[in-house]
């Protein structure tokens, strides 16, 4: 299978109803690892056949399923030969639990898995010394020769089936995933047998880090600042992640004009915020890689204008704006109120739908045009910029407030 293939051919479950075979190298030293980028979810298999699959969400525990409907996934990025970290949707980072929380090892009670053995980290930190062990598994083949190994006839070579190795806190010590037919245990090596099992398979599964650009062509005018061909898209994740080559980040910076688009000149962007994606080579998908050990750009509260849909899809009220392509080109246009933004894209959070549409001007300037009808001034009450100077007399574009209102003068 994908990413973790190990039989000379095998058929995996894509999503609900999807399969799709993969001829995998038959050496039985030889496996297969886990592809950057790519999602999966964790199946223990019993020695009796019984499938169990790890389910986390938000800051609940890790605990078991049988149902595949309900499982986990979990995005795959190497961080070295053979080592893996695995980030869900709620932003949460897999690491080695067992079924009784403390141990008490060499005189000394404490927890057996990282963060109190709940069986996920809050982020990746590569400052501390003890989340890096957590973090990064390890990925080995579970081979029929190990000691504790005991397949039947039918599943003497073991083809397909992985051990997942992180780290015991208690004993500071590699900890093997081990799982008994109701809960997790844990064990310095593989085992394969009756009582216990570590073995595993990773399943591919759908999620939505790889992003579609649309191509600007001469008729979108209301784009500035690009070359014609460049490509577009909006993206958030709930985990931080590398920015691809060949793609550049903006978000919106505020003003007193109005708002500017600026680049992310850091190789990683930050969990739950919303960006503008720009390729000037023209790119028409991109994947996001969670990001390891990678600066990530830091904003202060309240910095990007922008909003997100990180992990989940959002409900678009009114004075919402998303990116489309509408009867001026491509432009942030009013959403439809009760509409859902799909699951890690980002919009333009206003308030009040002031604007027919909002222009991206990538060359440094405002980002605002066609904001509001000619009387949406009132020059006969006080007005404001956003920082609170007086606007005496504020020009065409100018971002201003008034009436407890953000209005654009036109």
């Amino acid at each position: 299978m994908s990413g973790n293939g190990f039989a000379r051919s095998a058929a995996i479950l894509l999503g609900d109803n999807l399969t799709e075979t993969f001829q995998i190298q038959t050496a039985t030293t030889d496996i297969e690892m886990p592809t950057d980028g790519k999602a999966y979810r964790f199946v223990s298999v019993l020695k009796n056949g019984t499938r169990k699959y790890f389910v986390q969400e938000g800051t609940d525990k890790l605990t078991l399923t049988t149902d595949p409907a309900l499982a986990t996934a979990y995005v795959a990025r190497k961080t070295a030969d053979g080592k893996f970290l695995f980030v869900n949707n709620s932003g949460k980072y897999l690491v080695w639990r067992h079924k009784n929380d403390q141990d008490t090892w060499g005189g000394v009670r404490q927890y057996n898995g990282y963060n109190q053995n709940l069986g996920y980290a809050d982020a990746y930190d590569p400052a501390d010394e003890t989340n890096q062990k957590s973090v990064n598994l390890s990925i080995l083949k579970l081979d029929a020769a190990d000691s504790n190994v005991s397949p039947d006839n039918g599943q003497a070579d073991l083809y397909g089936y992985v051990y997942v190795q992180g780290h015991r806190i208690s004993r500071n010590a590699n900890g093997v995933f081990v799982m008994t037919g109701s809960d997790f245990d844990g064990a310095g090596g593989p085992y394969f047998n009756n009582n216990y099992s570590a073995a595993f398979l990773l399943e591919e599964v759908p999620y939505a880090n790889t992003v579609t650009l649309n191509a600007t062509s001469a008729t979108d005018t209301q784009v500035s600042g690009l070359p014609v061909g460049t490509t577009l898209a909006t993206f958030s994740a709930p985990f931080p992640v590398v920015v691809p080559k060949n793609v550049t980040a903006y978000y919106a910076k505020e003003n007193t004009a109005g708002a500017t688009l600026a680049p992310v000149t850091e190789p990683a962007l930050p969990a739950n915020q919303g960006f503008i994606l720009a390729s000037a080579k023209g790119l028409t998908q991109a994947t996001f890689l969670p990001a390891a050990a990678e600066t990530q750009h830091a904003f202060a509260d309240g910095e990007n204008l922008l909003g997100h849909s990180a992990g989940a899809a959002r409900t678009m009220a009114a004075g919402d704006y998303s990116l489309t392509r509408g009867n001026v080109g491509i432009a942030f246009y009013p959403a439809r109120e009760g509409s859902d933004l799909p699951m890690n894209r980002a919009y333009l959070p206003l308030g009040t739908n002031a604007a027919e549409h909002f222009m991206l001007d990538f060359g440094g300037n405002a980002t605002g045009l066609q904001l509001l009808p000619n009387d949406g001034f009132d020059a006969t009450q006080p007005a404001f910029y956003l920082d609170g100077r007086r606007a005496i007399a504020p020009r065409r574009g100018e971002l201003i407030i008034q009436n407890g209102q953000k209005r654009i003068v036109k």
